[in-house]
Order: C-alpha cells, then sequence, then structure tokens
C-alpha cells in the first residue's frame, strides 16, 4: 500500500499535488516531522513553482489550522504536550511580548520544530491576522529552499545546490548560535 501511495505522489497529477498539499499539512501536526524533506521531493515531481505553491500553501495552511484549533478546542492538551519542549515558558513569554517579531524570526531560523511554533503562538494572546502573517513570511525562505533544492536535484543541477546548501548550513549555524544563547538564559 506504501508503495502505491509514493507512486501515485510521484505522478505529478492535480490529485498527487492535492494529496501533497494535505500531507504538507499534516506535517504541520507533528514536531519531529521532516517538512523540508517533503517539500524537496515535491520539488522533485512537480517543479519548482507549482511544488512551491503546494509545500508553502500546504505548511501555512495546516500551521494556521493548528494555532485555530490549539487554540480553541485543545487548549490544555495543547499546553500540556508545549510543557514537554525545554525553555517552553520562554517561548511563551517571547511570543506574547514580541509577537511578531519573535514567530517570524522563529520560523526563520530552526530553532523549534514548527508544531510546538504553533502551539505556542496558540497559547499566547497573538491575533489570528498575526499569527497567519508571520506563518506566511516566516515560511517563505525555508520552503523556496527546499523545492529549489529538490527540484535541481532532480535536474541535476549541482552549482544551484551547493549554493542552497550553504545556505541551509549559514540558517543550521544562526540556530545553532541562538538556541546557545537562549540555553544560557
Amino acid at each position: 500500500m506504501d508503495k502505491d501511495i509514493l507512486l501515485f505522489l510521484q505522478e505529478g497529477t492535480l490529485w498527487s499535488g492535492v494529496l501533497s498539499f494535505l500531507l504538507m499539512m499534516v506535517l504541520a501536526f507533528i514536531p519531529a516531522m521532516p517538512i523540508p524533506a517533503a517539500a524537496g521531493a515535491i520539488g522533485a515531481v512537480f517543479g519548482f513553482w507549482p511544488a512551491f505553491l503546494i509545500s508553502w500553501g500546504g505548511a501555512v495552511f495546516g500551521a494556521l489550522l493548528m494555532f485555530i484549533l490549539s487554540r480553541f478546542l485543545f487548549r490544555n492538551k495543547a499546553y500540556g504536550m508545549i510543557k514537554k519542549y525545554k525553555k517552553a515558558d520562554a517561548l511563551l513569554h517571547v511570543i506574547e511580548n514580541n509577537a511578531f517579531l519573535s514567530l517570524l524570526i522563529a520560523r526563520l531560523l530552526p530553532i523549534f520544530p514548527s508544531a510546538v511554533i504553533n502551539l505556542g503562538a496558540a497559547l499566547s494572546g497573538i491575533k489570528t491576522s498575526t499569527f497567519l502573517l508571520a506563518a506566511l513570511l516566516g515560511k517563505l525562505p525555508a520552503m523556496l529552499t527546499f523545492t529549489l533544492a529538490g527540484n535541481q536535484l532532480e535536474k541535476g543541477n549541482w552549482p544551484i545546490l551547493i549554493l542552497v546548501g550553504l545556505y541551509i548550513l549559514a540558517i543550521l549555524l544562526a540556530a545553532a548560535r541562538i538556541r546557545k544563547v537562549i540555553g544560557q538564559r
């Protein structure tokens, strides 16, 4: 059955695009899931622009859906889930005091899993419109980068892949530095 799903996704049809969008939505709910790897795979199948729209749209819509469900239906359960992460209180405090900027930076740099950011935002007093704008802008570079990487890997365009790899390395180094600073507080 799993092979059938993978073969279906590789067809690059409208319905496999819809399923890929739904996959990206679901990944927004799971802290340890590799959203970048999924975006790269989608990039390899659909071509850059369609893959970018599928990945970015699915990731943002999934984040928004998790935010809304966590805020309005599962608030107590969401609070219990986020408490499992070290520095969760610090994340909530930062989000409440600097809502847009903190969410944007958290999306741009992989400091916390996306699902943790969604939960933290839902538990804070942030407006839904602020959350959505930060998600739209914050997920943009990662989805562009990983769909481009998948697309270029499929084409065998190594110079672009090296540039993408250097960009990813720079982002990871910046995130590691920020994690270190957060850990010292």
